[in-house]
């Protein structure tokens, strides 16, 4: 399976986590990486993601993150692989919430 990750940050340079899940996905095999920022920096991508028809993935987070430890990323990077290796696509009906 080949994987397309686009990240989608204002300041890569300045951003310590996704920084380094970035280059941990670059060293992926069968996988593309596609910062947004650097190839548009003035333009919305909704419309291309519809054009694409894009399937909306769930995402994966990290919080707090300007408190994170080098060890917690360390761990976050084999977790991060981990959910790309084993995400599948939403359909957009599952997107609604319903509370009962």
């Amino acid at each position: 399976m080949k994987t397309l990750s686009v990240v989608a940050h204002p300041d890569l340079s300045q951003s310590r986590i996704n920084r380094a899940w970035t280059e941990r996905l670059k060293r992926l095999p069968d996988t593309t990486v596609h910062e947004l920022y650097r190839t548009y920096p003035d333009k919305p991508v909704e419309v291309l993601a519809n054009y694409v028809g894009a399937h909306y993935l769930p995402p994966f987070a990290i919080h707090n993150a300007r408190h994170v430890t080098d060890g917690q990323l360390a761990e976050s990077l084999s977790a991060y692989v981990n959910h790309l290796a084993t995400v599948r696509h939403v359909h957009a009906a599952d997107l609604v919430a319903s509370n009962g």
